[in-house]
């Protein structure tokens, strides 16, 4: 499986995350989804990255989609909606699947960072996801605490902004756009 993956999955700089005769994801050649965090983080994981695989610009890939909120599952994400990749591109640019943070993939991020020897990053990333960062604003309101995460995605010439504010029971998820 390992020699199949690194022949078929190997884009040149990263793994792609899924293939297909119409259209790949993850793939230099991707409208959206180029970089697709976890297909990187799995093969070095999961020991298919071989020594020439494991390169610079592997790991070059995956620290180019750093943010100060974290990592997002994979960028750029979809401006509209493709047949071929189905869900994940009619989804808002910039959220859940299509482009957005998500936790266990920055975890996985983490690991892939400890298991390659790279400690610092794998603190720095940690500190990202963490409640309260420096980059993230930790307030108390009537003694409960609210963590307020402000994202800015930077996608053609669209700004989003994405807060998210969370509390010990609830979860909102507010987006505004800027066009």
């Amino acid at each position: 499986m390992r020699k199949t993956i690194n022949e078929k999955a190997w884009d040149g700089e990263w793994y792609m995350r899924a293939l297909s005769k119409k259209e790949n994801i993850g793939s230099r050649t991707s409208e959206g989804s180029k970089i697709y965090l976890n297909a990187r983080t799995w093969a070095v994981l999961g020991d298919v990255v071989d020594e020439e695989k494991a390169s610079e610009a592997l790991l070059t890939s995956v620290d180019s989609m750093e943010h100060d909120f974290g990592f997002p599952l994979n960028m750029p994400p979809y401006e509209k909606y493709s047949p071929n990749v189905g869900r994940m591109s009619g989804m808002l640019p910039g959220l859940f699947e299509n482009g957005g943070v998500y936790c266990h993939a920055t975890g996985f991020k983490i690991l892939m960072d400890c298991k390659l020897g790279r400690a610092t990053k794998a603190i720095s990333t940690l500190k990202k996801i963490m409640p309260d960062s420096e980059k993230k604003s930790v307030h108390t309101i009537r003694g409960r605490t609210i963590c307020i995460y402000k994202l800015l995605f930077h996608t053609s010439e669209i700004l989003r902004k994405v807060i998210l504010v969370l509390d010990n029971r609830n979860f909102s998820l507010v987006y505004e756009w800027t066009i």
